[in-house]
């Protein structure tokens, strides 16, 4: 379906609360209809923006794809895949009249930042890392069948990817090395005061399903939007991380990629969330939950060096290309020194 003034409201982005990719004019942005009280972008209409052929219909899913991008999105779900990796929409895809749509929200926060990564990224920094190993002291995290303590296996893994970015010469500071106990509120404050560039929140996983698996990664959950785990937006207001909604699924995009491809873990994907730390982080953030401690056979591995070692160097390789992505984005848009 192709957009028309008749009786459907044309906006841009840049007309929905300043919404617009940073530089850009309405008509550089994706367009979107009223549908009730949601604004929304058909898949026909995406296509059309991003020069992608016409969506492709593949069992229950819809496909875009064009030089080595992909977008796969299924028939009302809140699932979608991007470059083979999951990455989860704040609300599902949803027919409309004889087209499929998604709200204006997902495409602002997901689907344009990783489409047009460089748009984002003109005016992020890349000068800080703040690696932040969960936990600590008298709080334990989680504790595996094997009586492994999360604040450990964060601590190591921290430690381990410090290493590997120092060796690149990034600038990296770490809420803790040591066991200590630091607050939350302590470790925002902390990537405020050294002015990180990236946050990167390192948890392990629990639950009380002993099957569950995997490496996910959390980002800020849009304002207004329902989490990954919500069916209803819990919170109305924005938060300050939300001012950097674009860069964070972005890094976590590049962090779940390269965790994957080194450690071969299930994917569980790029997840919304309102944790804290996002919430009130100072600058681009992500939680990493690396494994299941409550997965016997995760937890084993968390006790094997090498495997620890692919961790961090998955890890650090995520970071490494958030950071070259930013810098990539900053020549483009300005290319004097």
């Amino acid at each position: 379906m192709i957009f028309n003034s008749g009786s459907i409201q044309i906006l841009g982005l840049s007309g929905i609360l300043g919404l617009a990719a940073p530089g850009l004019s309405s008509r550089d942005n994706p367009k979107t209809i009223n549908v009730g009280d949601n604004r929304v972008v058909s898949l026909h209409h995406l296509a059309q923006f991003y020069r992608f052929p016409r969506p492709r219909a593949d069992g229950n899913k819809l496909w875009l794809s064009r030089d080595g991008k992909r977008w796969e999105f299924e028939f009302n779900s809140r699932r979608a895949m991007y470059q083979g990796i999951q990455v989860w929409l704040h609300e599902s895809l949803k027919p409309h009249r004889r087209h499929w749509v998604l709200t204006e929200s997902d495409v602002r926060t997901l689907v344009d930042p990783l489409t047009r990564n460089a748009v984002y990224l003109a005016t992020a920094g890349h000068q800080c890392v703040v690696l932040d190993p969960g936990h600590g002291g008298r709080d334990q995290g989680a504790t595996g069948a094997f009586g492994t303590h999360e604040k450990d296996i964060t601590l190591q893994i921290a430690l381990l990817v410090q290493a590997r970015l120092l060796r690149e010469n990034i600038q990296v500071r770490l809420t803790r090395s040591t066991d200590s106990f630091i607050s939350l509120d302590d470790r925002v404050a902390y990537a405020r005061e050294n002015k990180g560039d990236l946050f990167v929140s390192i948890h392990l996983n629990a639950s009380g399903n002993a099957d569950a698996k995997g490496t996910e990664t959390f980002v800020l959950t849009g304002a207004g939007l329902p989490s990954t785990y919500d069916t209803t937006a819990s919170h109305t207001e924005a938060f300050p991380g939300n001012r950097y909604d674009a860069p964070n699924v972005i890094a976590a995009f590049s962090i779940q990629k390269r965790m994957l491809e080194y450690t071969g873990n299930e994917d569980r994907g790029v997840r919304r969330a309102r944790f804290h730390v996002l919430r009130e982080a100072p600058c681009a953030a992500v939680l990493l939950e690396c494994a299941f401690l409550s997965h016997k056979p995760e937890e084993r591995k968390l006790h094997d060096t090498a495997y620890l070692n692919r961790m961090a160097d998955g890890l650090a390789a995520g970071i490494m290309d958030y950071l070259s992505l930013v810098k990539r984005a900053r020549l483009m848009y300005d290319p004097m020194p």
